[in-house]
């Protein structure tokens, strides 16, 4: 089947040699094209002002895209985190049944859709959409999935705020997550121990000015896919 098209392009080396290996040598590595689309993004992404009133001078722990596995995990990792912290979460379903397990977990959060508490502790957004916003005000983030079967969301919209991002132990299959940790941008918890070690590494041992230049150098290194697949489409610079 492969052999049918005139050439192929990949993310990443590996996936090449894989190819050849088959004897099919039309191959490309060009890069993923989500870093293109998340760069961009977050260049035209603002945070939202009731969210930074929300955090005032507190360091703030934004976990998106949870699930209930995620969200009892860090109901624990609440009582262990100091009073300079306050949390926000931006659960993936939304529904009135999510949100009211979450209100259990959480029984002194304030709600978005109820109006922001500035002097509550923790935060539930209770609507869509936001979520790449309010990683724009994040000390720290965590991103759900990495409990469950199907892994780890999207770690690269908040990496590419350079700020820390934690997740569960299920993202080997995930190339971005895999990467983040290789550049120490990233860290896999699966423990709260593990959490406030990565959370005292990423706020002592390593200081903002080197997290920020790693962070910059290595999205200077993945973006550009987009541009070098258009480049062999429309040039036709690809081996026959």
């Amino acid at each position: 089947m492969l052999n049918c098209y005139t050439h192929i392009m990949v993310q990443d080396v590996q996936s090449k040699l894989l190819l050849q290996k088959q004897s099919i040598s039309r191959v490309s590595v060009v890069g993923d094209t989500r870093f293109d689309r998340v760069v961009e993004h977050a260049l035209g992404t603002k945070s939202i002002d009731a969210i930074e009133s929300f955090k005032a001078s507190s360091k703030l722990f934004v976990a998106g895209s949870t699930w209930l596995r995620d969200e009892h995990f860090l109901a624990q990792l609440k009582t262990d985190l100091g009073n300079d912290w306050k949390m926000i979460i931006v659960p993936h379903e939304v529904d009135e049944k999510h949100i009211k397990k979450l209100i259990k977990l959480f029984p002194s959060a304030s709600l978005w859709s109820k109006g922001i508490d500035n002097t509550a502790s923790t935060l539930i957004v209770d609507i869509i959409g936001v979520l790449n916003q309010v990683y724009a005000s994040a000390t720290i983030a965590w991103v759900g999935g990495g409990f469950d079967r199907e892994g780890v969301h999207n770690v690269i919209e908040p990496a590419v705020r350079a700020i820390p991002v934690l997740f569960g132990p299920v993202y080997e299959a995930y190339r971005e997550a895999n990467l983040l940790i290789e550049n120490k941008l990233a860290s896999s918890c699966e423990t709260i121990e593990e959490v406030l070690a990565a959370i005292h590494f990423y706020q002592i041992a390593c200081s903002p000015s080197e997290f920020n230049q790693k962070s910059a150098i290595f999205f200077e290194q993945e973006k550009g896919a987009t541009d070098r697949i258009l480049e062999i489409v429309t040039l036709k610079t690809y081996p026959l």
